[in-house]
This record gives C-alpha cells, structure tokens and sequence, in this order.
C-alpha cells in the first residue's frame, strides 16, 4: 500500500497562561487515530533564527520567554511518527499580550548650573536639566505613552514618549536623586537614577580655553585654575553652534 501524503493541520489554537511571555498552542494532528509527529516554528521581528519545536504524538506545547506585545508567526506541519512524507505547512498569527517596560531609561551626563545658587543668598533652587536614552522598542511591552521624571520620590515632570530630556528646579542644598522611567498602558518601568550633588561639590574651572586646527573638524578644550585633587573628573556639558563660532561649557 503506497503511503499518502498527510493532510495539513486542520487548526491551530493560541492561548495564554497568566504569563505573558508564555503561550499555549494547539492543533489538529492527522485524523484516525494516527500517531503524529508535528514540527512548529516560531518566528517574530526580534529572532532571526527561528524558534523549532518537535512534538510526538501529543498536540498541545507551551512556549515561554516570548517577548511582550509582539506577533509571532507558527508554522506548523505534521508526518506520521513512523511515516515517511510530510504534509504542507499551515501558518497562523497571535499577538503576546502587552505589559509594563521591562527595561529603565538609560541616564546620559546631565546639566545644571551652580552659579544660580552660589551668586545669590535668595536662590535655594537651581534649574537642572537631565538626558536620558529612549528604552529601545523591544523593552517597551507595548504602546510607549510617556516618560515620567522623579525627584527624590515625587514625580516633577512628564514628557511625551519622543523626548529625552526635561528640565526642573531642585534645592540648592544637599545630595538629591533624579529618576527617569516609561510608561504605557500596563504601568511603568523600573526607575534609572542620578544622583545631582550639592552644589558646592561642583568645582568650576577659571578658564577655558578652545582651540581647533585648520581644516580639521576636532575641537581641543583646555581648563585652568582646578587642582587635581579637588575634583575626580570633567563633563563637558553642552557645545552649540553659533554663527561666530562654537561656545561650549564645562562643570
């Protein structure tokens, strides 16, 4: 009796365990009672190898650490275990459930200015501006909606979910943290922070010197007027252009 090709799955079926990176998957194996082997494949944006399964007899499989708010394409196709031919492929598309970011912001090299609570008895605040990076698409579990900035504990800003700085006073006086986190729908992620000194601890050079060689696009900075020990080290803070030139400052 010559073999027949089997017949491609009749169904497939996608769930979800409480979860969300785990998904449930059934199917429809070959029809009579025939012992079947089912090989599945699992494919996303995030993979570029895909995820490959074998499956003997039975007809259900739970696959874990899939990424959140993601669609995943399963292919699945079936062969008698002790058969020789293979039947088409059927493919099929879900979607993981979305949940809150599992990843914080990433804090650049922040600015503020001492100068506004060391020239002035009546400051106790100082404008502070901080950076952070975007949490990058895979991390974000789903529509990003905001990032929200924390000082100390206490939320002191909200921004859109395409910026990545904000600036805020804070206290002239004493150690303060700043955080950064994402939220979507689900929640937020967990915080990044920086810690903004006293502004006391700022050492700020006498002079600085900018230097930049003919026809080449590198530009030397030269500090005066700080000894060694008194600091550990230099951020350079912000360089802008101006039609005069570059001006860059330093803390």
């Amino acid at each position: 009796m010559v073999e027949a090709k089997p017949m491609p799955t009749a169904f497939i079926n996608v769930t979800f365990h409480e979860l969300c990176e785990c998904a449930y998957l059934t199917w429809g194996t070959i029809p009579g009672g025939v012992n079947t082997r089912t090989f599945i494949t699992l494919m996303s944006q995030w993979n570029t190898v895909p995820l490959t399964f074998t499956v003997d007899v039975n007809n259900s499989l739970i696959v874990c650490n899939l990424v959140p708010a993601t669609v995943y394409t399963v292919d699945v196709t079936l062969k008698p275990v002790d058969g020789l031919y293979y039947s088409k492929s059927s493919e099929a598309e879900f979607e993981t459930c979305h949940m809150k970011p599992s990843l914080a912001p990433i804090m650049e090299s922040s600015w503020y200015s001492s100068t506004d609570c060391a020239d002035s008895k009546m400051n106790t605040t100082h404008t502070v501006i901080v950076y952070w990076q975007k949490i990058p698409p895979k991390y974000q579990n789903g529509p990003l909606q905001d990032y929200k900035v924390f000082l100390d504990g206490a939320q002191v800003k909200q921004t859109n979910n395409s910026e990545v700085l904000a600036s805020f006073p804070v206290p002239c006086h004493g150690n303060h943290y700043v955080s950064v986190r994402g939220c979507n729908k689900q929640g937020c992620s967990p915080k990044s922070p920086i810690l903004i000194p006293n502004y006391k601890d700022v050492v700020r050079p006498a002079k600085v010197i900018m230097e930049q060689k003919k026809r080449s696009p590198e530009v030397y900075l030269t500090w005066f007027g700080v000894k060694k020990e008194d600091f550990m080290a230099v951020d350079i803070v912000w360089c802008k252009m101006k039609p005069a030139g570059y001006k860059c400052s330093l803390t």
